[in-house]
């Protein structure tokens, strides 16, 4: 499973050919572990045969060896309407994404729905119209689809009060719970659903089974906008960091993608073959 946080207004060729969709991009991006299928957040209606979609998001899956695309948040009008985050199994079979609901005062709600691709059946796994917190955000999901993690509030742009979770889809028992966070940028459960990384304001590693926490170090930090990825056994961990801390002759300001071995505590620079040490992502100012 693969998750890629970002707007791809010019990557989206191969989606559009197989897919048919017009007039706009694909939004927080998926693809299964094979690469047959993938996931995306859609705004605007599709031109392919049996699919309505309205003005608001709604999440697609497109299999790109027949060209086949399904409707995956929805039907609109239940609890399960509208949706975006995608995430999708390692097999492509099942599908997890935040939810949007219209709560009874008029005002947005969000919820974790996953569906089962093979059956159709969507499971609301946390929040509901009505439901409190009303706010979800985050969503990663483990390779096999058994356990989903994700970032919750009271209400949408309050950064006090926030909680992690970890959840077992289909008995929605919590299996994990951090509470009163403040500030978390980034949630991400490695594929084997063991490990947990929290970027809020400093990057850590959670052990989900008991609840221990190794902080990484020399982390560059653009107000929480880090970039972080960690592996699906959990023993590696992707972050930028600052140069200056592990780069010999690096400039203070000068950012770097290092990768991490939890187990040795190793730092390895990601680097080219020859040239400039380091492939540098940026310059702090």
């Amino acid at each position: 499973m693969t998750i890629l946080r970002f707007d791809p207004r010019k990557c989206h060729d191969d989606l559009h050919r197989s897919a048919r969709v017009d007039h706009t991009w694909p939004l927080h991006v998926s693809i299964s572990a094979d690469g047959r299928y993938v996931v995306f957040a859609n705004f605007f209606a599709l031109e392919q045969a049996n699919i309505v979609a309205d003005a608001s998001l709604d999440v697609f899956r497109v299999d790109i060896q027949t060209g086949q695309l399904q409707m995956v948040s929805g039907p609109h009008g239940t609890g399960l309407s509208r949706g975006d985050m995608p995430v999708i199994t390692d097999d492509g079979t099942r599908v997890a994404y935040r939810s949007w609901v219209d709560g009874a005062d008029g005002t947005s709600q969000t919820g974790i729905a996953v569906k089962d691709m093979t059956t159709g059946t969507t499971l609301q796994v946390a929040g509901a119209t009505g439901s409190t917190p009303v706010y979800y955000d985050d969503l990663s999901m483990s390779s096999d689809g058994r356990l989903v993690a994700y970032m919750t509030r009271p209400a949408y742009g309050d950064t006090f009060q926030e909680s992690i979770v970890v959840q077992d889809v289909q008995t929605k028992r919590v299996l994990f719970r951090l509470d009163n966070l403040d500030n978390v940028h980034q949630v991400q459960l490695s594929g084997d659903g063991k490990s947990l990384l929290v970027n809020d304001d400093g990057l850590r590693i959670v052990n989900v089974a008991n609840g221990t926490s190794q902080a990484i170090a020399n982390v560059h930090d653009d107000n929480g906008n880090t970039a972080v990825s960690i592996s699906a056994d959990g023993r590696y961990v992707l972050y930028a960091a600052n140069a200056g801390a592990v780069v010999p002759g690096a400039s203070g300001t000068d950012v770097a993608l290092v990768r991490l071995d939890v187990q040795t505590g190793a730092v390895k620079v990601v680097q080219q073959a020859s040239g400039p040490p380091g492939i540098y992502i940026g310059t702090r100012t």
